[in-house]
């Protein structure tokens, strides 16, 4: 029931293309399509960004944020096709930067990575 805090985008087998987000508590997965905002679920002014400078970079990162203009939030996508072993968790610790970044632009994250929190 919590917000997700990353996205998985699958290259193998029946998931193959498919999206999967994970939850910011229990690190579980679920579908949801692509062409929607995990938050408000509008699909209009969806952007992408990565720690690459230009757009061509942004498009073979192994890992982007997808930016909702309507909402105004954002949540990082994993590309397996990249990295099949790679984690959502340990990428988003991993790149920090990418959230200096968009706060910059003014985007907010729509769930925390609860790693963060402080104790």
């Amino acid at each position: 029931g919590a917000p997700p805090m990353a996205g998985v985008i699958h290259h193998l087998g029946k998931a193959n293309g498919l999206r999967y987000l994970t939850c910011s508590l229990c690190a579980c997965e679920w579908h949801f399509v692509r062409v929607k905002c995990s938050h408000c679920e509008t699909g209009k002014g969806l952007g992408y960004y990565s720690l690459g400078a230009d757009d061509a970079n942004a498009q073979k990162a192994p890992l982007r944020a997808e930016t909702c203009a309507h909402c105004q939030t954002y949540l990082k996508h994993l590309y397996r096709d990249h990295d099949a072993r790679s984690e959502p968790l340990s990428a988003d610790l991993a790149s920090l930067a990418l959230d200096v970044r968009l706060a910059e632009e003014g985007y907010q994250r729509h769930a925390p990575n609860l790693l963060f929190a402080p104790g």
